[in-house]
Parts: C-alpha cells; sequence; structure tokens
C-alpha cells in the first residue's frame, strides 16, 4: 500500500529497496508502473565473517529482469546498509565472476580506499555518503574532491 502510494504521488523514477524485498514485490511494481527502475540493497555482513547468507540473496536477485540494478552495502547487526563500513569486495567480486555491471557497492568508500576497491572489479556504479563527511552529516568539499581525483586516477 506505501508503494503504491509513492508510485502514485511522488511517481519516482527508480525505487530502491533495503530490505528483504520478494520478486512478487517488484513484480507487483512493475505491472502497474512498468516504467519505474527497481533496485535492491543487498546488506554483505561486515561483523560476522562466517555469515555467507548475502550470496543466497544475491544469487536470488542476480540475473532478475525486475532489477536494473543490485546494491551492495556493508551490513552489522542486523542493518541492511547505512553503516559507513566497508564490506569484503573481493568475495563478492569472486562469488560473481567479476560479472559486476550492474552491482553499486556502498559503504565505508573514501578517498584513500576507492582506487583499490575500483581495482577489484568493473563494478556499475558507487554510493558514497559518510566516507566525504567532515562529520556526521556533513559533506566536505574537500573530501569530495580528493575522492573524484582519486577515482580518475583508476
Amino acid at each position: 500500500a506505501m508503494i503504491d502510494l509513492i508510485n502514485r504521488e511522488i511517481q519516482p523514477d527508480i525505487l530502491h529497496f533495503c530490505g528483504g524485498e520478494t520478486i512478487e514485490t517488484w513484480a507487483s511494481v512493475l505491472e502497474k508502473q512498468p516504467d519505474r527502475k527497481i533496485w535492491q540493497t543487498i546488506g554483505v555482513p561486515i561483523d560476522d565473517p562466517q555469515d555467507e547468507s548475502w550470496k543466497h540473496r544475491l544469487d536470488e536477485c542476480w540475473g532478475r529482469d525486475e532489477l536494473e540494478h543490485i546494491v551492495l552495502d556493508g551490513s552489522k547487526s542486523g542493518l541492511a546498509g547505512g553503516t559507513g563500513a566497508t564490506f569484503p569486495h573481493q568475495n563478492v567480486a569472486d562469488h560473481l565472476g567479476k560479472d559486476t555491471a550492474n552491482v553499486i557497492i556502498a559503504g565505508g568508500l573514501k578517498p584513500d580506499n576507492i582506487q583499490d576497491i575500483l581495482a577489484i572489479a568493473p563494478w556499475g556504479g558507487i554510493d558514497v555518503s559518510s566516507g566525504v563527511e567532515s562529520e556526521k552529516g556533513i559533506k566536505s568539499p574537500d573530501l569530495i574532491e580528493a575522492l573524484m581525483s582519486a577515482i580518475k586516477k583508476v
């Protein structure tokens, strides 16, 4: 019901889901609004290296026509993302066989680590937030510039 309301009232180009949404949820949205693009976040646990539940979720979502992008973010304590922490990007690239063109990476991306992370695989995009903040919620023009400069060197 909330998704239908958002679609009707706001009419976003992209719906970015950050939970355990199902294929049926995506299909329902697209049935009513076929022009919507859907992104799904999958949390890659950083506080339990033995937790490989992300692999099952990624495999479930992988190659689905309903999804334009999969967003991978460092998760901890049950949060799908928004932790500002990096996850083992190499493990993800190894699992996918480097077929990462529709994968957007998020979580702990900063000027001092972005080159190494981008060198791992040809990611489809990056989502940067806390990695360019001078303090919580305050973006730093200098850190943004440093990030962009580091990206251009890749």
